[in-house]
């Protein structure tokens, strides 16, 4: 299992590269959103969401034993009906769409950098999924949803 502050300080590094994302946030289940929704303000938005990874054995043996981590990751803007047409519906799709391929690029980039990332070594860029996402909880955009192999933790 991938050490989750690690990765909730990884997803805070997204944020720092200027890739258009206007905040992250880490929660344990998607039923999470609808209280922390409340508390954001249109410059939060873009939105990452990361939720914490669900874990399921990949162990070969009791010898070479490990975890696959599943973790999704959304981005996210908000539908506003009053102010929402097809064009701005287009529009929030492709910038989301443009944040998952930067993240997609600065996953790629540090995965080589075992020295800073050392938890990324597990990742499986076969694995990344990007999935459409329309009214969680009053926003739309995109989910990645992402595995990695992890040792178990001591």
């Amino acid at each position: 299992m991938v050490r989750l502050r690690q990765w909730r300080d990884y997803m805070e590094s997204i944020v720092n590269i200027n890739i258009n994302i206007g905040k992250s946030i880490c929660i344990a289940t998607p039923e999470m959103l609808k209280e922390k929704v409340k508390q954001l303000y249109d410059k939060d938005y873009p939105l990452l969401l990361s939720i914490l990874p669900d874990i399921s054995p990949a162990s070969l043996n009791e010898d070479n034993v490990s975890d696959i981590d599943t973790f999704q990751l959304f981005i996210l803007k908000p539908i506003l009906r009053n102010n929402f047409n097809e064009e701005k519906e287009f529009s929030n799709w492709e910038e989301t769409a443009k944040c998952c391929a930067e993240i997609k690029k600065k996953l790629r980039n540090d995965y080589f950098d075992r020295y800073q990332y050392p938890f990324l070594e597990g990742l499986n860029f076969k694995s990344i999924v990007q999935e459409i996402v329309w009214n969680m909880d009053g926003l739309m955009g995109w989910k990645l949803i992402i595995a990695m192999e992890t040792e178990k933790l001591n």
